[in-house]
């Protein structure tokens, strides 16, 4: 595709790369409404490829560039609506910047992911939603109001991630404690967003253990292609493989997952104190990998 813009005096003509290059660098909102608007079904394509995709994705997350991502809470007095924003704050940027016009009201009980490529996961009682807050495109996911459609389990963690050799986001969701003496001990399924599909068994399961349960307070963290779910079993924690750095806790310590520096990370709070304790996995799918307290 080559861009020409006719004039009275004659023609500037812009080559594909640069034209390609310089849209790239643009916030996500305008490329959206460009691509959405634009009368060219070539430029469309082109702003919906994935090449572009991901240039975009890596110019607008380089390194170096802390941006922090968080939503307002709910407020304290009972009479005022829940409303829920969407902000950003860049370091050294000045003041954080609003990313959408209109909250959800009472509409969104609680965040479950982190972002991953401006995507978000978010649970309320009306099910599962995915949400780009940039663009406020929001997308429901099916048979995730509660109470679930042919539910055969008491728990469930839903989580977000993105295949890398399809370019294509999917969200996991996995059941635990059945309360159907035919069910599986555990049932993981996968849904890929933007596709004419539903909900379908993964192709690996997890391990058969009836005493373990996962939590949606528990989502699991989605690292180099893997997501890692945190088991609970009364004050025990499982996760294997790895296993975690602390077999036991203390009854008021609870153990969490997240993602820290590209490494997983195992933490908690201290009950006596506004103090965490931390350990990185690095090099965490090699099979001699090591926790490291920080």
């Amino acid at each position: 595709m080559a861009v020409e813009h006719k004039k009275s005096g004659g023609s500037v003509w812009l080559p594909d790369d640069i034209f390609f290059s310089i849209l790239s660098y643009l916030p996500a909102k305008p490329v959206a409404r460009f691509r959405d608007t634009s009368v060219s079904r070539s430029w469309r394509a082109m702003l919906s490829s994935a090449p572009f995709v991901q240039l975009h994705l890596r110019r607008a997350n380089r390194p170096g560039q802390l941006k922090v991502f968080f939503h307002t809470g709910s407020p304290v007095d009972d009479d005022l609506p829940v409303e829920h924003f969407f902000y950003t704050w860049q370091q050294h940027g000045g003041p954080a910047k609003k990313l959408m016009h209109h909250g959800f009201v009472g509409a969104f009980a609680c965040l479950i992911t982190k972002p991953l490529h401006g995507l978000v996961l978010w649970h309320s009682y009306g099910g599962f939603f995915v949400l780009n807050p940039c663009t406020n495109a929001l997308l429901a996911l099916p048979n995730t109001k509660y109470p679930l459609r042919n539910n055969r389990y008491m728990y469930w963690s839903y989580g977000l991630g993105y295949c890398l050799a399809t370019g294509e986001y999917k969200v996991v969701r996995l059941f635990s404690s059945p309360c159907d003496r035919e069910a599986a001990a555990t049932c993981c399924e996968v849904f890929v967003l933007d596709a004419p599909t539903c909900w379908r068994p993964t192709a690996q399961q997890p391990r058969a253990d009836n005493t373990v349960k996962v939590k949606v307070k528990d989502p699991p963290v989605f690292l180099n292609g893997l997501f890692y779910f945190l088991f609970r079993d009364g004050s025990r924690h499982h996760l294997g493989p790895p296993p975690l750095p602390v077999a036991n806790l203390a009854l008021d310590h609870e153990l969490n997952l997240t993602e820290l520096d590209g490494c997983l990370c195992a933490y908690y709070g201290e009950s006596c104190s506004r103090s965490y304790v931390l350990w990185l996995l690095r090099d965490g799918d090699h099979e001699a990998a090591q926790w490291e307290q920080l």
